[in-house]
């Protein structure tokens, strides 16, 4: 049985979804809509979080790409990703990192 889908898969499926994107940018609410086409999710990604009953599993840790963006694993923290009102974007230096991990 497959494990939870890491912060860091789901913060690079979601570079990757906004290379894609022609503003490189998108809202949580797009990302969470267009993530699980992505992604293969568990069973206990899709289960509710324990701290946020209104969101799965999953959707939490995508959250969390910016509530840990201090964390120096974080993608936020190496400058791949940006955070926008309610959303996150692709910076140049995510672009490049993307392009070399193809």
């Amino acid at each position: 049985m497959k494990t939870s889908t890491s912060e860091r898969d789901l913060a690079l499926a979601a570079m990757r979804l906004l290379a894609s994107q022609p503003s490189g940018s998108a809202s949580y609410r797009q990302l969470l809509a267009l993530l699980p086409d992505s992604v293969d999710l568990s069973e206990t990604d899709c289960e509710p979080s324990s701290t946020r009953p209104t969101e799965l599993r999953w959707e939490q840790r995508v959250r969390n790409i910016n509530s840990h963006r201090q964390a120096s694993s974080n993608f936020i923290c190496k400058g791949y990703l940006k955070p926008i009102p309610d959303g996150l974007a692709l910076t140049n230096q995510g672009r490049e990192f993307l392009l070399s991990a193809a």
